[in-house]
């Protein structure tokens, strides 16, 4: 998604399919991955006011996805090829990047499209070949704003967290720096 805030993007003017943005304060993005076993997909529909009105298009028209469908106001980025995938996600000191990883191609096995559910598979409604397993899909990096003095990331003036007066808020300030995890 978009970084959301109360219901609202956070920041108007963040372009879809941003591959690095910086986090506000109280902002937060949504990540849904694929199926992971490959048992079931859900296509991506054409958002309408009608359907739900809080939930309806991205009013930049030039948002559209693989089907030619204008994105949800809230996804920077949707996409559905029909093939297995994970999210894998690695932790620095000022930043956070999530990728959406492929784990598996059309081919057995994808119970899906092998049992008819779907009826094509890979990038533009199947007219490519699906990615190989362990490419990326898609990716972002989420990165705290620096508080401009050359010291620890974090917003300017923020006060920290409760129990640490002074000190600045940053995504990671622990030995967990540059380990990565995979999420089935």
């Amino acid at each position: 998604s978009y970084e959301i805030k109360n219901g609202a993007k956070a920041d108007p003017n963040e372009k879809p399919g941003a591959t690095s943005v910086v986090q506000g304060p109280g902002g937060v993005i949504y990540v849904t991955a694929n199926s992971a076993s490959g048992s079931k997909y859900y296509d991506l529909t054409d958002p309408t006011k009608a359907t739900d009105p809080a939930y309806g298009p991205d009013p930049n028209k030039k948002n559209v996805n693989e089907f030619g469908l204008q994105n949800y106001w809230a996804n920077s980025v949707e996409q559905q090829e029909h093939v297995r995938t994970y999210v894998k996600v690695s932790v620095g000191t000022d930043s956070l990047t999530v990728q959406d990883l492929v784990a598996g191609t059309c081919a057995s096995p994808n119970a899906a499209y092998e049992l008819g559910n779907v009826t094509w598979c890979g990038p533009n409604k199947g007219a490519l070949p699906a990615r190989p397993v362990g490419s990326v899909a898609d990716s972002v990096t989420i990165h705290v704003p620096s508080t401009g003095n050359g010291g620890h990331p974090g917003y300017p003036g923020y006060p920290g967290f409760p129990g640490f007066p002074g000190q600045q808020f940053g995504l990671v300030d622990t030995p967990q720096q540059g380990t990565s995890t995979n999420l089935r």
